[in-house]
């Protein structure tokens, strides 16, 4: 290993990182013997490698700050990868709301609707990118409506345009609390026809799905069933095919749901098609709150660590660098409490082993007029 000490090379690269990169080196090393390695090292935090499976590259105005911003602060913060989607609605700005350009970040009331342009301004940042950082941005389709038949023709009409680009769906929303109020039209539940549709073209594909889909109601929160836990099973449960990612484990703002970590393995044990990401207020206000590690979750996530992924949920904006660092870091104190090879799946491995080898590419029998 030239001119790098291998207790810091741990360090930095993480258990199965260096494994790898031992072994690329000329050496076999096992993530077993790496493990072995780091027990003779003196106690210090690990600094895990991060796949971000959940950020937003387009802000609620449809606006973004670019991807040289967006990989600029990965790169900060030790991210090798990301998703690349963007964000379903956009607010309508009137003379009489008020909004200004700081709005575009801000999680409020403002009035709502569905953008299907968001995946149009993903497609062609992709298309710009040079070709280092496309091979570390795995791009997502989102920009559906699940009470829209029309949804899945959409999705269609954007793997027809990009063949080659995309390999996933999502985030799409259900119930999304004070976004949902605020949307204009009916508010599309997981389980509904039109994203039925999706799901099963998804499965074909093998494309996952994140889906942000709150698991009850605020007025509802304390009842013994999750109001709106049903749908999302029924959705996961009709379609064995598709691998789901149900975004913060089912909650949303001021949000709080007794023995969610018992509910969550519940489903992940009936259901091998189901996955979680961790990300915004499920690890903030759950996991982690206070800084302290919740010992039913830290269980859980030690049990199921091949079903959960972390990310930051920033929304188009990802300066100053330090804030998007500190927010996908904050993961560390979970990471560090885990074993090393359940922390490896978790930060990096769990996201790119759901994704298809390569973007996809429309089948004959699939096409539409365009």
């Amino acid at each position: 290993m030239n001119n790098v000490d291998r207790r810091t090379f741990l360090k930095e690269m993480g258990v199965a990182g260096a494994a790898a990169v031992l072994a690329a080196g000329g050496t076999a090393v096992s993530v077993a013997a790496a493990e072995t390695v780091t027990k003779s090292l003196p106690e210090q935090p690990m600094v895990y490698q991060i796949i971000d499976a959940h950020t937003h590259y387009t802000d609620w105005f449809q606006n973004t700050e670019g991807i040289d911003s967006f990989i600029e602060s990965q790169n900060a913060a030790k991210v090798s990868g990301s998703v690349l989607f963007g964000i379903p609605l956009r607010k309508m700005w009137t003379p009489e709301n008020g909004l200004d350009k700081d709005s575009a970040r801000k999680y409020d009331d403002s009035r709502r609707v569905w953008a299907a342009e968001t995946d149009y301004i993903v497609a062609a940042a992709f298309s710009r990118a040079t070709p280092a950082q496309q091979k570390r941005l795995h791009p997502f389709i989102c920009g559906i409506n699940g009470n829209d038949m029309l949804a899945l023709d959409h999705v269609k009409r954007m793997i027809q345009l990009y063949p080659g680009l995309w390999k996933g769906i999502g985030e799409i929303f259900s119930h999304h609390d004070l976004v949902s109020w605020t949307t204009y039209g009916e508010i599309p539940r997981p389980d509904a026809e039109a994203y039925n549709m999706v799901y099963k073209f998804a499965a074909k594909y093998k494309m996952p799905v994140n889906i942000h889909s709150n698991i009850t109601s605020s007025a509802s929160a304390s009842s013994p069933q999750p109001l709106f836990a049903g749908q999302m099973e029924n959705a996961v449960q009709s379609n064995p095919e598709t691998t789901f990612i149900w975004a913060h484990v089912g909650i949303s703002n001021s949000l709080h749901v007794d023995g969610l970590p018992e509910l969550a393995a519940k489903l992940l044990d009936q259901y091998s098609n189901l996955n979680f990401d961790i990300s915004w207020l499920v690890y903030d206000n759950e996991i982690a709150k206070e800084g302290t590690l919740d010992s039913g979750w830290l269980a859980l996530l030690e049990k199921y660590s091949d079903r959960f992924m972390i990310g930051s949920d920033f929304v188009g904006h990802f300066k100053p660098v330090e804030s998007y660092r500190k927010e996908i870091r904050k993961y560390d104190l979970l990471l560090n409490a885990l074993p090393a090879t359940a922390a490896v799946r978790i930060a990096h491995d769990n996201f790119l082993r759901l994704l298809p080898e390569q973007g996809v590419t429309l089948r004959t029998e699939d096409r539409i007029m365009i």
